[in-house]
């Protein structure tokens, strides 16, 4: 037989031939559609030992006009293509996926072209391919109201909208929590390194930092902001800082920019963490070997995931009333401090 050659789908026509029924009919059994057909339980059975013995396969898309619904459940990321070297990303869709497999729904990875405008996106996403919308997008927060204002069933995750039930950490208490573990060290100044465009989480982190900071005497300046975080080289601003205060820290937004500000440093021939103290955020694995053993917050963005499944499954279920949900956040001290 030829390698390309395959075999056509049994259709539900056929079945319903051998079975000597109407095709309503054999819809009724084998797809659930609601036609009004009465069926004897003999008719019900002959329908299924032929689908089987046939090998036909139910039409998905006749049973979601029936049930209204696609057992579909989408995630849509606003600001970065997915890849699973971003260590963020592949904790949170993977509770995201197993939440979705553990409630029989199927996950469906939304995308649409850079550069589009909210309502391109907003016009997209609303097609109705999926039941509802797990929603990352921190650079446009109005973007989960529209979806909501569109009829769509949506939840945003990591940073909290106040439009629709909103799966988060506990931001703030991880930036305390790291501005509390620097004074211990005997800190007294650090550089904070923020994001380029922070988001609502990014800006309470750094909330969470500053203000804990404030209170332990910690004086905080402004450090580079990070585009890519294999941009970390320290500004002259920086070094100066350095060489003028002693024994500094670095508190870095992310795992990644802390790691490469870690590489940057010990280039200059600085010593981590004997000379310059080096903080991260996020706590998730990496896809290489990591040269530091940072110092960071640990968040459960698997967690996330999937509370955020739980959550958009009952909101597709008719539940309006549900709560924003903040997941606590740990330390977890490392090397590099």
């Amino acid at each position: 037989m030829d390698q390309n050659s395959f075999t056509a789908p049994v259709t539900l026509r056929e079945v319903a031939e051998r079975v000597g029924v109407t095709q309503s009919t054999a819809s009724a059994v084998l797809n659930g559609t609601r036609s009004g057909t009465r069926v004897s339980e003999k008719t019900r059975i002959a329908l299924t030992e032929a689908a089987a013995a046939m090998g036909y396969r139910p039409n998905e898309l006749a049973r979601s006009l029936t049930s209204r619904r696609t057992r579909l459940v989408g995630f849509f990321a606003h600001f970065q293509y997915l890849s699973a070297e971003n260590g963020f990303l592949s904790e949170l869709v993977g509770g995201i996926q197993e939440a979705t497999s553990a409630s029989q729904n199927d996950l469906v990875l939304r995308s649409v072209p850079d550069e589009s405008s909210s309502q391109r996106i907003v016009d997209s996403l609303a097609d109705r391919r999926v039941d509802g919308i797990v929603c990352l997008a921190p650079q446009d927060p109005t973007l989960v109201q529209q979806l909501g204002q569109a009829g769509v069933p949506v939840v945003a995750v990591v940073d909290q909208s106040p439009f629709v039930p909103s799966i988060i950490v506990d931001d703030k208490e991880g930036g305390r929590l790291l501005a509390r573990h620097l004074a211990e060290r005997g800190v007294q100044t650090v550089i904070y390194r923020d994001w380029f465009a922070p988001p609502i989480s990014g800006q309470n982190r750094r909330f969470g930092f500053e203000s804990a900071a404030r209170d332990l005497g910690i004086r905080v300046f402004e450090g580079r902001r990070l585009r890519e975080h294999d941009l970390a080289e320290p500004l002259p601003e920086e070094i100066d800082i350095i060489n003028r205060h002693g024994r500094v820290a670095i508190a870095c937004w992310s795992d990644d920019g802390a790691y490469a500000t870690c590489n940057a440093l010990a280039a200059l021939g600085y010593q981590i963490p004997d000379q310059v103290l080096v903080t991260g955020y996020n706590g998730v694995p990496v896809h290489f070997t990591p040269r530091w053993d940072l110092t960071t917050v640990t968040a459960p963005w698997r967690r996330v995931g999937e509370v955020a499944v739980e959550a958009l499954l009952a909101r597709i279920a008719g539940n309006t009333t549900l709560p924003h949900l903040t997941l606590p956040v740990a330390l977890r001290v490392g090397g590099t401090t």
